[in-house]
């Protein structure tokens, strides 16, 4: 990135997005927030009104201007960023477009769960705005979550992951561990049903709830207590939902638990090393409960693997790190 800071202009959806707010938090951190401005105005950025997971993006009181912005400014940005494939987001997108100057960049961070660029338009009804959209302007980059490793992608699509987000990677890693298996997920992919079976009646998953049948909204396990309890597990699962990327993959590492999981299908940069940094489950679900059986009786080996990881995510995985490989793409 050149010496020159410079300055963004961010459209958001004002849905909790979980790759949108997390980029928007990183880019606050490295430009400062008098050079981001977030359109529209997003209170969850601002103001403590969400917990984790739905406060990502949250940085504090904004500087008075974002209360007035208006389209006369944008001729003093240096890049636009679309920050998610909401519809809310795409079509305050489209109330500026015109007034986007060509020397400006327009880039496309896509944290949606299909695969194919825009997909979660489709999925949201609202195909015609993307392709409305692009037809106006192409996007000069696209920064995409769930880069699938098997398909094709244009040279200007470049992946984009979850990471760690800060509220993970300030905490402290307990000492104890309470819990000896967990997975506490939703049954948003056949899979996740396949492993909630094979857990049944073994290890501590019936009592700490590792079961079936689990809905998101009436979770015990919210916020601060998630993480927690996730930090004291010895082995936390981890299966793909919707899209291969999830938040559970990041947050293990952050809090220095070891995991088995699945491999993500989908491009990784730095991806971590089966058997050093994560257990990949390479023969599907045959292994899985001997893989739990070995770790919870090999602690040193569990440990190792778990530190490791951890380490890896924070030098490579945070927040900061991704909008700093956002930036570098667009600027140089």
């Amino acid at each position: 990135m050149n010496a020159k800071v410079p300055r963004v202009l961010f459209v958001a959806s004002r849905e909790f997005d979980y790759l949108q707010d997390m980029i928007f938090r990183g880019l606050t951190e490295v430009l400062g927030e008098k050079n981001i401005d977030a359109i529209p105005f997003n209170a969850g950025y601002h103001f403590p009104i969400h917990r984790y997971p739905k406060n990502l993006g949250y940085f504090g009181t904004p500087p008075l201007s974002r209360f007035f912005w208006n389209p006369s400014r944008i001729k003093g940005y240096d890049a636009v960023i679309v920050g998610s494939t909401k519809p809310d987001t795409f079509q305050a997108y489209q109330e500026i477009l015109p007034k986007i100057q060509a020397h400006q960049p327009v880039v496309f961070i896509d944290g949606g769960d299909f695969s194919d660029v825009g997909g979660d338009l489709r999925r949201l009804h609202a195909e015609d705005l993307w392709k409305e959209v692009i037809r106006q302007r192409p996007f000069d980059f696209v920064f995409k979550r769930e880069m699938v490793n098997e398909q094709s992608y244009e040279k200007n699509v470049f992946p984009l992951p979850f990471g760690l987000h800060h509220q993970i990677t300030d905490r402290p890693t307990p000492i104890l561990k309470t819990y000896d298996v967990s997975f506490w997920a939703v049954e948003s992919h056949p899979i996740r049903s396949q492993v909630f079976s094979l857990l049944k009646g073994k290890f501590d998953c019936d009592q700490n709830g590792s079961c079936a049948k689990q809905v998101f909204r009436k979770y015990s396990r919210k916020g601060e207590q998630y993480l927690q309890d996730l930090a004291q597990t010895k082995v936390s699962l981890n299966f793909r939902g919707v899209g291969w990327d999830t938040l559970r993959f990041w947050e293990t590492f952050g809090v220095g638990t070891m995991m088995i999981s699945q491999k993500p299908a989908i491009q990784i940069p730095n991806d971590f090393i089966n058997g050093s940094e994560v257990v990949y489950l390479e023969d599907g679900l045959d292994s899985l409960i001997d893989q739990c059986r070995y770790y919870l009786d090999h602690s040193d080996e569990r440990e190792r693997i778990a530190k490791r990881g951890q380490q890896k995510a924070q030098k490579f995985h945070s927040a900061k790190f991704r909008a700093e490989q956002v930036l570098s793409k667009i600027f140089g």
